[in-house]
């Protein structure tokens, strides 16, 4: 028998989140609703699950496939998302398959908009919150140094020119 697929597609409302939140949502979305085994590439996450299905007295393991698929739309205001499941052997009906499809366009949908809602609030930390000092950092940290006292080890010059350097403290720590 051959396989069967369901498929839903945002083709007149794209969300409108930054791009780069769109894998946290569909693997936060997608292990929500009880799908494993994830694979991510550029625009693109696939998964699998198994569901137990019985019928007419008999019971049998589906296995499912989704792929959902993200671009950009054109004009850059928004990304597009398609989501497809399909069933290799050809047991689940198709409306069951549209189902789950609808059921994880629905999560996208919702955990974008709190995305968004959350956006102003909070910056991801994902990777860390490390970032390059500027000159205000460093001379809050007490970097920026004019005393030319010979106890201090230097890093180097701001681009005004000003010596960035440890305290003498720490610079006996380093010697």
């Amino acid at each position: 028998m051959p396989g069967t697929s369901g498929f839903l597609e945002t083709s007149k409302n794209p969300l409108r989140i930054d791009i780069k939140e769109v894998p946290f949502i569909v693997r936060t979305v997608l292990g929500q609703l009880g799908w494993g085994n994830f694979f991510f590439d550029t625009g693109l996450a696939t998964a699998d699950r198994r569901k137990q299905l019985k019928r007419a007295g008999l019971s049998r393991t589906l296995e499912h496939r989704i792929q959902v698929k993200w671009r950009m739309t054109e004009d850059k205001s928004g990304i597009f998302v398609r989501v497809q499941v399909d069933d290799g052997d050809g047991h689940a009906r198709v409306e069951e398959l549209k189902d789950a499809c609808l059921d994880v366009m629905k999560g996208i949908f919702s955990r974008s908009e709190e995305v968004k809602a959350q956006g102003q609030k909070e910056k991801r930390t994902t990777y860390g919150s490390a970032k390059w000092a500027g000159q205000e950092d460093l001379t809050t940290a007490k970097y920026v140094s004019r005393e030319e006292d010979g106890l201090r080890l230097i890093l180097g010059l701001t681009d005004s020119g000003e010596p960035v350097a440890i305290s003498p403290e720490d610079t006996i720590r380093h010697a």
